[in-house]
C-alpha cells in the first residue's frame, strides 16, 4: 500500500503528514528570505534535515526579532537625546548639586533601572520587588549550579569506575582458552558417563537396603522402651539400697541397729510431742 493510501486509512498519519508540509511551508519560506528570492541548494528533504533546518529558522527568527528590538530601542534613545525638554537643564544641574554619595546613589539607581529594565518613572517598590525576584532568581540558579557539578562529579566517578571495570574485563584473565571447545565436549562425555555409574550404584544401594526399614525402627523403639525401663528399676532400687547404708553386714548386728534407730525415734517424737504441748498449753 502507498503511503497515500496509508493517510487515507490512519487520520494520525494525515496530521503527521500536514504538519510536516506546514513545516516544510515554512522553511521553504525561511531559505527564499535568505536567498532573496533565488533558488536555495539542493539538499534531501527528510526528517532528520526539517528538524534541523526548523531550528536554524526559529533561531533565525528570534535573532531578528532581537536585532530590530536593538534598533528600536536606539532610536528612541536617540530621538530621547536629541529633543530639547524643559527639563534637561534640571538634569545637567542635578549632577553638579549632588554630593559624592548621591551620585554614586544615583548612579546605582541608574544600572538598577537599566538592569531590570523599568521605565523610568517606576516607584521604589517596585524596584525592591525586582531587586529581590532578581535574587531569587541568582539563589535558585546557585543550587541548580551546585546540583549541576555533584551530578558531573556523580557521573565522573561512575565514568571512572566503569572504565576500571572496562579494563578488568580486557584483561587476559578473562580469555577463554582456544581449547575451550574441545574441553566442553570432554565435560560433557564425563557427565554422561558419571550420571550412568550414579544409576547403577543407586540400584546396587536399593538391592543392599533392607527389605523393611519399618520393622527395623519398631524394633529399636522396643529396645530403647525396655531399656529405659531398666535404668528406672536400676534407679530405684539403688535409692532403697542407700537407705541401708552403713549398716553391719551380720543380720543379728544389723537388726540391733535398725531397732535402737526405732527407739531413737519414739523417743525423739515424745520429745516433740512434749515441747508442743508446752507450746499450746495456756501459761
Amino acid at each position: 500500500m502507498s503511503s497515500e493510501a496509508d493517510w487515507l486509512v490512519s487520520p494520525s498519519k494525515a496530521r503527521i503528514a500536514r504538519a510536516q508540509a506546514q513545516d516544510w511551508q515554512f522553511v521553504d519560506a525561511f531559505l527564499s528570505k535568505k536567498y532573496n528570492g533565488k533558488r536555495p541548494p539542493t539538499f534531501e528533504r527528510n526528517e532528520e534535515t526539517l528538524e534541523a533546518l526548523l531550528a536554524l529558522a526559529t533561531l533565525s527568527d528570534h535573532a531578528d526579532e532581537q536585532h530590530n528590538a536593538i534598533e528600536k530601542l536606539k532610536r528612541s534613545a536617540l530621538q530621547a537625546l536629541t529633543k530639547n525638554s524643559p527639563g534637561d537643564e534640571v538634569y545637567q544641574i542635578i549632577p553638579h548639586r549632588l554630593s559624592a554619595d548621591g551620585k554614586a546613589s544615583l548612579d546605582m539607581l541608574a544600572q538598577a533601572i537599566v538592569v531590570f529594565n523599568m521605565p523610568l518613572a517606576s516607584p521604589p517598590v517596585d524596584l525592591t520587588a525586582a531587586a529581590v525576584s532578581l535574587q531569587h532568581q541568582l539563589f535558585e540558579a546557585s543550587q541548580l549550579e551546585d546540583r549541576l557539578v555533584r551530578q558531573v562529579e556523580m557521573q565522573q566517578r561512575d565514568t571512572t569506575r566503569l572504565q576500571a571495570i572496562l579494563r578488568d574485563l580486557s584483561d587476559d584473565t578473562f580469555h577463554t582458552d582456544d581449547d575451550l571447545p574441545e574441553k566442553t565436549i570432554e565435560w560433557t562425555k564425563n557427565a554422561k558417563h558419571l550420571k550412568a555409574k550414579i544409576g547403577e550404584y543407586e540400584e546396587r544401594y536399593s538391592a543392599l537396603r533392607p527389605q523393611s526399614s519399618a520393622t527395623n525402627v519398631v524394633d529399636l523403639a522396643k529396645h530403647s522402651d525396655a531399656l529405659l525401663r531398666q535404668q528406672q528399676m536400676h534407679k530405684e532400687v539403688r535409692t532403697e539400697l542407700d537407705t541401708f547404708q552403713g549398716l553391719p553386714t551380720n543380720i543379728s548386728d544389723a537388726r540391733r541397729a535398725v531397732e535402737a534407730a526405732r527407739d531413737e525415734l519414739r523417743k525423739l517424737t515424745r520429745e516433740r510431742d512434749q515441747l508442743f504441748e508446752a507450746l499450746v498449753k495456756p501459761g
